[in-house]
């Protein structure tokens, strides 16, 4: 997706944001864009043909699923980025919020849930910035091996690559979608693992074939 197209999509986000009902008007539209009613029109054609907006004539734009989702990550890569800089570079708001805008659009998935997991981690970045205003679950939940989450943190099971060590949780009877927590991190590579009936000990090696999912408090 081109940026020009993605900038289209993430002004219709931020106008929905900010109180606008839809379907909104390409007068709007364009007016927000500084461009004129033509473009907007040619535009939006397009975005309709992609399946990411529907157009009603002479009543307005509306975001499909698709379109909604595609502006969700864009907006969520922008927040990641901007706060990144404000928090750890000590940029200010306007300098941050102007390379955050550039960063967005380049910017590929998994990068951005490593960048979302890093803030989070070190609590640099309040969940809120990369969660959807209308719910309480990230926008693209962010996945680590078992070895990643930090003492204290929790992660819910997803997938175990090694058959092996698969064992380990069949006798435990936890199978994916167990939550874990990291109660102990062991000077000799141990992990130790909290989960409802009990304690699992792993070794660092073995933890980096465990996927999970981060979880919030």
């Amino acid at each position: 997706m081109s940026e020009s197209t993605e900038m289209y999509l993430v002004t219709i986000g931020q106008l929905l944001e900010s109180g606008h009902q839809e379907p909104l008007p390409l007068s709007l539209l364009a007016e927000e864009l500084s461009i004129n009613s033509v473009s907007a029109n040619e535009m939006v054609h397009k975005l309709e043909e992609r399946g990411l907006v529907t157009y009603t004539p002479y009543k307005g734009v509306f975001l499909s699923s698709e379109g909604r989702e595609r502006t969700d990550g864009i907006l969520r890569k922008r927040r990641l980025w901007q706060s990144f800089l404000e928090r750890c570079l000590d940029l200010g708001a306007d300098d941050a919020e102007a390379l955050a805008c550039r960063m967005e659009h380049i910017t590929p998935d998994n990068v951005a849930d490593r960048l979302g997991l890093f803030l989070y981690e070190d609590q640099l970045c309040p969940i809120e910035d990369f969660i959807t205003a209308k719910g309480s679950e990230p926008l693209v939940k962010l996945q680590t091996s078992l070895d990643g989450l930090k003492l204290g943190q929790r992660g819910r099971l997803l997938e175990i690559q090694d058959a092996g060590i698969d064992s380990i949780f069949a006798a435990e009877q936890l199978a994916p979608g167990a939550e874990l927590e990291v109660k102990a991190i062991g000077s000799n590579d141990t992990i130790l693992l909290g989960h409802t009936q009990g304690t699992i000990h792993m070794l660092r090696q073995d933890a980096q074939q465990v996927l999970v999912e981060v979880l919030y408090d």
